[in-house]
């Protein structure tokens, strides 16, 4: 079931499908953020510039964060920020020596670092999901010389 929105940004009228969105950015005093899908392009809403389309979308932002919506999605306090983002839908992470974790939200240049000192609970949810998805399928079968029924 698709989401959409028909939102204004300034002289252009985007109708967009939110569940293609990966990342939100809300900040407390009226204001949510995403970029268009497949596209680095930011769409920023306001209650006072843009009110019907701000309402809409952190309506569904609300959803994302209540975990109504299917996918791996995570809400973090960051900053002054509250990030909504799909875990699938990130590409690279970069798990530091020091212990910490950092990754881009997808189509943005905002970077995320978690330390386990700062951010507890969401560092130990983003490592479970990095362990998971670098597992080696490999690693849990004996190796091919040890199969049953193999002579030395």
């Amino acid at each position: 079931m698709s989401y959409w929105v028909k939102l204004q940004d300034g002289r252009d009228i985007y109708v967009v499908d939110l569940e293609q969105v990966s990342a939100f950015t809300c900040i407390e005093h009226g204001r949510v953020s995403f970029h268009l899908p497949g596209n680095s392009q930011e769409i920023v809403l306001t209650t006072k510039a843009n009110p019907q389309a701000y309402r809409l979308v952190l309506a569904y932002v609300r959803l994302l964060s209540d975990g109504t919506v299917p996918g791996y999605w995570l809400t973090l306090k960051y900053d002054r920020d509250i990030l909504v983002f799909n875990l699938q839908a990130l590409s690279c992470f970069c798990l530091g020596d020091s212990g910490k974790i950092s990754f881009t939200l997808p189509h943005s240049n905002q970077g995320v670092v978690l330390r386990e000192t700062t951010h507890g609970a969401m560092y130990h949810k983003v490592l479970r999901y990095v362990q998971q998805v670098t597992r080696d399928p490999m690693a849990d079968s004996p190796p091919p010389d040890s199969a049953p029924g193999s002579s030395p």
